[in-house]
Parts: C-alpha cells; sequence; structure tokens
C-alpha cells in the first residue's frame, strides 16, 4: 500500500497499518492515528478507503481535483482544509518559476488524513519529527495537523527570500 500511518498503539507507535487495519482504527474512534496518501497510482485505493471511512464525496472529489479552493470545511466527524504547497519548479531552464499544488486535511477527533499529489515537504518535515519524538501523537492529531501547516507557511519563507534576491537582481539590472 502506498499510504503511511502512524498509529498510537498502547506500546509504541505502529507504522505498519494495513487498509483494513486503518479503517477499524478509525472507526473505533479510540486511538489516534495519522494517514499520509500521496496520491499517484493509488487513487483507487484512496477513494475506496475513504468511503469506507464515511469521508463526504465531494471531498473526495475536491482531492482528485489539483484546482480545488483553499478552505476549511466542517463535515459531520471531521474538519476538510486545503492548503497550498509551493515551491520553485526545478525542471524547467528559468530560475524561477513558481509552481504550487494542493494539500487536503481531513482532521477529526482521534485521526488525521492528509493527502496531497506529490511529495510535500512540509509533511516530511512532521514525519521526521514524529520518528524521532513519537510522543507528539499523544498532543493529538490536532496538533499533528498544526505542525503541517507550521512547516507548510515556514516553508514560505526560503521561497520569499529568494524571490526578494531576484526583485534586488532586477533592480540593480534597471539602475
Amino acid at each position: 500500500m502506498a499510504f503511511r500511518s502512524f498509529f498510537q498503539a498502547p506500546d509504541r507507535l505502529r507504522t505498519d497499518l494495513s487498509h483494513e487495519d486503518i479503517v477499524d482504527v478509525i472507526h473505533a474512534d479510540e486511538n489516534r492515528i495519522w494517514v499520509d496518501v500521496t496520491l499517484n497510482s493509488n487513487t483507487a485505493e484512496w477513494i475506496t478507503l475513504g468511503q469506507e471511512l464515511g469521508l463526504h464525496p465531494l471531498t473526495l472529489e475536491d482531492t482528485l481535483n489539483s484546482d480545488s479552493r483553499i478552505k476549511v470545511e466542517e463535515y459531520e466527524g471531521f474538519l476538510f482544509v486545503v492548503v497550498r504547497d509551493a515551491e520553485f519548479a526545478l525542471d524547467t531552464p528559468e530560475p524561477y518559476d513558481f509552481e504550487s499544488y494542493n494539500l487536503y486535511l481531513f482532521i477529526g477527533p482521534h485521526f488525521l488524513i492528509s493527502v496531497h499529489g506529490r511529495r510535500s515537504e512540509a509533511v516530511e518535515t512532521v514525519i521526521k519529527r514524529l520518528e524521532v519524538a513519537p510522543e507528539l501523537i499523544d498532543r493529538g492529531t490536532d496538533y499533528i495537523a498544526y505542525q503541517i501547516l507550521d512547516a507548510l507557511v515556514d516553508s514560505y519563507f526560503p521561497l520569499l527570500d529568494k524571490i526578494d534576491e531576484f526583485v534586488d537582481e532586477l533592480e540593480s539590472g534597471v539602475f
């Protein structure tokens, strides 16, 4: 399975949950779990999981639409958050080509599901923190969601610095 899971088991942080285990844990609504989904070849599996979890069909549809707007919507049992991740496009000859993409968060009382179409540095940052300090999940899945959003905002600053350098270069060239 292309999903990564982080489950607060009684004795340790488990990262090896199967599709069925993920569904059982979330439906049990007792322990904290974070499921990270990278949409690539596993779109059908993601939709199946989302349906089994009872996620609203419009939210599932949004995760498949890269043009979904940034938003926060409240549904029964969870918040649905859409934010934009951004980076410079490294595969183009222009040094300041910019690209952005959506990061989706389903935040429930005991679960967090993050969905993205490509690798997210913000998610990777939080995964590294969780690997070093698994007790972070004890603070709640809303705290993990906050950590992802915080890492996302922090990732904007180097982009802004680079844009500032570019503007300074243009300004110097003009004068």
